[in-house]
């Protein structure tokens, strides 16, 4: 019981949701355009552009109501069913590896239900930004491509790391209700001393490549604003929007590694909760 055998197994209804994410998200790609041109109409004193901008946080929030009312009722179904079944076929086992693998499995669901269409949403976020970006500044897009390489180098160096501390998180968290059951409070204390300990050393790790992250991109925001400024001829509302179309790539840009960690971390638990069913 894989990411990619749950996946398909829901694929229906999950690429409903996605595909509804994909509109989302090139509805959300726009909105500093639209944003820059009701800026230029209300210098002009006109509304034309107010107007459309209106239209289009209307319409955001239709659409993205309707998906979360929708995926509330089916993950709830799909956690449901995944859950029956470790139980159902882990009688035999450890209570306490069985409820572990059935609080990990909440972990997976979340992930299909709230981390995927952020991903895809980011994802969308990111190509039309930088598409965008592409026709207003070439420098900036340069920039941004920069940006992105040394970000991927920094995570990728880091991952077999996250991979380690996520794998004896899990180790120790699989022993909870067994300990608990035990009833001995020194070895209660040593567990919970125990995760804590992976627990600190994966936030340690993340908020080491955070910092790198975000300094990065803070040099890449201060370039943007210079270069953008020197430029003749742009109009204020092309200025704010390519700002803001920058600052939306970083924002972007600082969620995709988290997602990359997740992913990370739900591979172990898959293998787990795989080997659980064998």
């Amino acid at each position: 019981m894989n990411l990619k055998n749950i996946f398909f197994r829901f694929k229906w209804q999950i690429s409903f949701t996605l595909s509804i994410v994909i509109l989302e998200g090139f509805l959300f790609v726009l909105f500093p355009l639209f944003i820059g041109k009701a800026i230029d109409s209300a210098i002009a004193k006109e509304m034309t552009g107010i107007f459309y901008l209106g239209g289009l946080c209307v319409i955001a929030l239709i659409i993205g109501a309707g998906r979360r009312f929708y995926d509330t009722r089916i993950y709830a179904k799909m956690y449901q069913k995944l859950a029956e079944e470790i139980s159902s076929l882990r009688k035999e086992k450890k209570t306490s590896e069985n409820v572990a693998h059935i609080n990990l499995l909440t972990e997976v669901v979340s992930f299909f239900e709230n981390s995927l269409p952020e991903l895809f949403a980011n994802i969308i976020g990111l190509v039309g930004t930088l598409v965008i970006i592409a026709t207003l500044s070439l420098n900036v897009f340069t920039g941004c491509l920069i940006c992105m390489l040394i970000i991927f180098l920094i995570y990728w160096l880091s991952s077999k790391k996250t991979l380690h501390y996520n794998n004896s998180y899990n180790n120790e968290y699989e022993k909870q209700v067994e300990i608990h059951e035990q009833n001995n409070e020194d070895d209660r204390k040593l567990h919970y001393k125990s995760l804590m300990k992976w627990k600190i050393r994966l936030s340690d790790l993340e908020t080491l490549n955070f910092s790198g992250v975000w300094m990065i991109l803070c040099v890449l925001l201060c370039y943007s604003v210079v270069d953008v400024v020197d430029q003749k001829g742009l109009v204020y509302g092309v200025v704010f929007s390519i700002i803001m179309y920058v600052f939306q790539f970083m924002e972007s840009t600082i969620n995709l590694p988290f997602f990359y960690q997740q992913t990370l971390r739900l591979k172990d638990i898959s293998i787990r909760i795989e080997k659980a069913l064998e």
